[in-house]
């Protein structure tokens, strides 16, 4: 696995038996009472010192000259590039918040053997660093996306040809008529699309 000196991942929690034990499913899911708020969990076959999760979340790189609010539910006036990290985090609960909160998105199970090393290697090969198209709720849940398209396609789940956009659209309009009538910003579709970049932009160093 490459430095992080070459990516935008966070790995403090990710030590090397959290990297090396199987990975059983991968979800996808947002938060009922905020729909910009966009996250993975993946399950781990075994507890590794009693956490049985990995968090993933995409989170704003903030600085003084770029300064902006990716999840936010308005659109802002920020301008400059909307860089962005990945931040990872292990756990012994499968979502962030209480579960009559979670809305699940999308499910799928890994196929045998696969492991955090193989997962960060897919995105170390095809997304190390990403910039968001803009504040607008659903530039996080296009990247979200992104990486299980760019999983699947790597032939990292049991699942093949996965029919994804078909998949995600009749949440997507779900989550929009529940924003409608709270009187929040809809996402719009088809999702923003950012850009990737394979090598460091300046903004990083």
């Amino acid at each position: 696995m490459s430095s992080q000196s070459d990516n935008s991942f966070l790995l403090s929690s990710m030590f090397d038996d959290v990297r090396t034990t199987p990975l059983t499913r991968l979800l996808l899911w947002n938060t009922s009472f905020d729909f910009s708020e966009w996250r993975i969990s993946l399950a781990l076959r075994t507890a590794v010192r009693g956490n049985r999760y990995i968090h993933i979340k995409l989170i704003p790189r903030r600085s003084a000259t770029s300064p902006f609010a990716l999840f936010a539910n308005v659109t802002t006036s920020s301008t400059g590039p909307r860089y962005t990290e990945v931040a990872f985090n292990v756990s012994s609960t499968l979502f962030t918040v209480n579960s009559r909160y979670v809305n699940p998105l999308l499910e799928l199970g890994f196929a045998s053997g696969v492991t955090m090393n193989d997962v960060l290697g897919v995105m170390q090969a095809n997304m190390p660093f990403y910039e968001c198209a803009s504040d607008v709720n659903g530039s996080a849940l296009r990247w979200n996306c992104l990486l299980v398209e760019t999983l699947e396609s790597n032939d990292l789940f049991v699942e093949t040809n996965l029919a994804f956009s078909d998949t995600v659209r009749p949440n997507v309009m779900w989550c929009n008529r529940q924003s409608s009538s709270q009187g929040k910003p809809q996402i719009p579709w088809p999702l923003p699309q950012g850009t990737i970049h394979h090598n460091r932009p300046s903004q990083y160093m």
